[in-house]
């Protein structure tokens, strides 16, 4: 596992490399670690070279949106909702919601004060779906996820942060990971702090301190975003899914999870949404490949093999500071690099993100059958 070191350790690099610090581990269906390093530093502080910990607090962002899918699918093993409900059947602000055909100019045409138009839902609103077209008909990245968090609390008549303690953290063993870190400020790790790119190619000057760009304290418990957690908290849920789901799914619960669920114009869409960086991660060549990716209810999921890397069958995302997780069942691995780095969509974290990949599945026939365990700082 030395290359995969030294490639997160070069990224890094105060000197030469392009991030303040990154966290990168990789388990294996058994649940053990193959491979975990902290790398750089936490904190901007002068003088401060500590590295970021397994256990600092991150804003995970829409890395949030993989847990929210599992407390949707645990509802559906109950049998108090199913997939295709029509989500306005439990949400009652989504009762009168249209969809957003375009915008258009006021009821005096005047082009400068653009008004939305909006038009009926012509069909069912279901679980599945987003809402800026007719459901099921494109693809675009949007809050769907958020409101399937609503649904996962008016059905259960509890917050989505109660609802995830009782049902996800507490049986993973997993203590630092809440949408309301303001309210327990004296138990948990601190904070990997957040960086702002400011610069291309200029080593630790390119990175400066910056602001958590989510609102806080947040009123609500955001499914798609709201998220703070830890690399060792995060690891738990995803060896139980890599694992077959126990304790928090059923085997048959994780097919569904991580099934295609697209429609074909759906998935044609797609690839003209995703954005470079996550097409790079996907493997798609052009916004015309609509064979590579789908997505599934936890996230993206690959369709055919990456050369050197993932395998078909790959589920993966990302949160908003750059953070990335994927689960291979196929290989029998899953990983994710915690970083916490804005803007998003950061070309040399994708790099760094390929990079560790490449290393890990050239490591993998010796590491794994030899039953390596990690390496630490």
């Amino acid at each position: 596992m030395d290359e995969i070191t030294r490639i997160l350790d070069g990224f890094t690099d105060p000197t030469t490399g392009s991030l303040h610090g990154a966290i990168f581990v990789v388990i294996d269906n058994s649940g053990k670690t193959i491979y975990e390093r902290t790398s750089g530093k936490a904190s901007f502080e002068d003088g401060n070279l500590i590295a970021p910990q397994l256990d600092s607090l991150c804003w995970v962002a829409s890395m949030t949106k993989l847990v929210t899918g599992v407390a949707i699918m645990q509802l559906v093993e109950q049998n108090l909702l199913s997939l295709d409900d029509d989500a306005r059947d439990y949400v009652s602000e989504l009762k009168g919601i249209q969809i957003l055909r375009d915008m258009g100019p006021n009821d005096n045409g005047h082009l400068e004060t653009l008004q939305p138009r909006l038009e009926p839902v012509q069909g069912k609103l279901t679980i599945r779906h987003p809402l800026i077209f007719e459901p099921g008909t494109s693809w675009a990245y949007g809050a769907g996820i958020d409101w399937a968090g609503r649904v996962v609390e008016c059905v259960s008549n509890s917050t989505l942060e109660d609802y995830m303690q009782e049902n996800i953290w507490s049986k993973l063993g997993a203590t630092s990971t809440t949408f309301h870190p303001e309210r327990r400020r004296n138990t948990l790790p601190d904070a990997f702090e957040m960086g702002y790119r400011v610069s291309i190619g200029h080593g630790s000057k390119s990175v400066k301190k910056g602001p958590i760009t989510l609102h806080q304290p947040s009123k609500d418990s955001l499914g798609g975003i709201g998220l703070f957690s830890t690399t060792t908290d995060y690891v738990k849920l995803l060896a139980a899914l890599l694992k077959g789901g126990a304790p928090i799914l059923s085997q048959s619960g994780l097919d569904i999870l991580f099934q295609p669920h697209l429609s074909e114009a759906s998935r044609l869409a797609m690839p003209k949404s995703l954005g470079l960086q996550m097409s790079r991660i996907l493997g798609i060549k052009s916004v015309d490949d609509a064979s590579q990716a789908d997505h599934c209810l936890a996230g993206t999921i690959n369709l055919k093999d990456i050369p050197g890397r993932r395998k078909a069958g790959t589920v993966n995302w990302s949160g908003l500071p750059n953070l990335h997780w994927w689960i291979d069942p196929k290989t029998g691995i899953a990983a994710t690099l915690f970083t916490q780095l804005m803007p998003p969509g950061d070309a040399a974290v994708t790099s760094l993100l390929i990079e560790l990949e490449e290393a890990t599945y050239r490591a993998l026939p010796n590491e794994v059958t030899s039953n390596s365990i990690s390496s630490r700082l």
